[in-house]
């Protein structure tokens, strides 16, 4: 994300809020944090330089105890952020497109993992899969093919039976 700020800026904060998304009914609020920007936003304005927001010698760090307001005494998740400033006369220097459009760069936004995806409405069998999980689904395919089996013996059990008996009479 991209947001245009004018510095100075009297203690400034980045809300991040963490939403369920559902297809057929209203988006729940997870949970979410305020992070205090003030030491990032001074560095910035008195270097007039590129500035990122560091923890533990990395940019890159995790948020924990993200908590709901309504329920702040359980950890409710966790969010990987990264936040640096640009001044913008180096925008041209440093591309980035909104979210993972063109150009993926200043950071690169690699492909979110683990979300199911459209193409697999049209696989009831892998939408399956992806659902379950590697291990639920072999157990579900391992019933339904003995389910099918004694089915199968079942039904046709009495058939094979009596053709035996027919021939073992008759000769």
């Amino acid at each position: 994300m991209k947001f245009p700020v004018k510095l100075p800026m009297k203690s400034p904060r980045f809300a991040i809020q963490i939403w369920d998304m559902d297809f057929f009914s209203a988006n729940d609020s997870i949970c979410e944090a305020y992070l205090s920007l003030n030491s990032l936003f001074k560095k910035a304005y008195k270097t007039k330089t590129r500035v990122r927001m560091m923890k533990d010698g990395s940019d890159k760090f995790w948020l924990e105890d993200l908590r709901h307001p309504n329920e702040s005494e359980k950890n409710q998740g966790k969010i990987q952020i990264s936040i640096e400033m640009i001044p913008a006369v180096m925008t041209e220097e440093f591309p980035a497109g909104l979210g993972r459009s063109e150009p993926n760069m200043n950071p690169v936004l690699p492909p979110p993992e683990g979300r199911l995806e459209w193409s697999l409405l049209t696989d009831p069998l892998k939408l399956l899969k992806e659902i379950l999980g590697e291990q639920m689904y072999r157990k579900l395919c391992l019933v339904f093919f003995c389910a099918v089996i004694l089915l199968t013996i079942i039904l046709a059990g009495p058939n094979i039976i009596s053709g035996i008996f027919v021939k073992l009479i008759l000769g």
